[in-house]
């Protein structure tokens, strides 16, 4: 019902405004049907993702329409986020287990190639640093500062607190 007398484009996140405008372009040069995802908003404000399946109707003699099918697939994109993260969790795990399984390198080495690949578990990597404190030693990565967006964990041996990982937002 929002929708109604109100052309759609108002609706579209800015950010998303010039793929709406060519997947229109696309529609009326080819006639051939054509979808996109993008980023709308609803008359509260809250974005949502939409799809949008567009078909240009023939109209028993008149003009063609043009009739669009709005889907809210915010639910299913908002998954595929949440995925895409545990992906990188675990890409890291794997790779940390592969360090581990190898006997023929120092815990230092291990600590050492670890650290530059714990930034790239992290929501946004390119703004992530990491440190890890063991016994006394300190392994991080080059841009490493402490900041208010951090997380730390204690690390835990034989039920000792052992040293400190931090991982921050820079």
């Amino acid at each position: 019902s929002d929708l109604i007398n109100r052309p759609i484009s108002q609706f579209i996140l800015s950010e998303d405004y010039y793929t709406y405008i060519r997947h229109w372009k696309i529609l009326f040069e080819t006639g051939e049907p054509q979808t996109i995802e993008l980023q709308m908003l609803r008359n509260d404000k809250l974005m949502f993702w939409a799809r949008l399946n567009s078909v240009i109707a023939k109209n028993g003699g008149q003009p063609p329409v043009c009739q669009v099918t709005l889907t809210d697939i915010s639910e299913p994109k908002r998954l595929e986020h949440a995925l895409r993260e545990r992906i990188k969790e675990l890409n890291l795990l794997f790779r940390l287990a592969d360090l581990l399984a190898k006997s023929d390198i120092s815990l230092n080495e291990v600590l050492n190639k670890i650290v530059p690949l714990i930034p790239q578990a992290w929501q946004f990597p390119g703004i992530t640093e990491a440190c890890i404190e063991l016994e006394g030693q300190i392994f991080q990565t080059k841009g490493f500062r402490k900041t208010q967006w951090m997380q730390t964990s204690d690390i835990v041996t034989q039920g000792k607190t052992a040293g400190r990982i931090t991982v921050c937002c820079t």
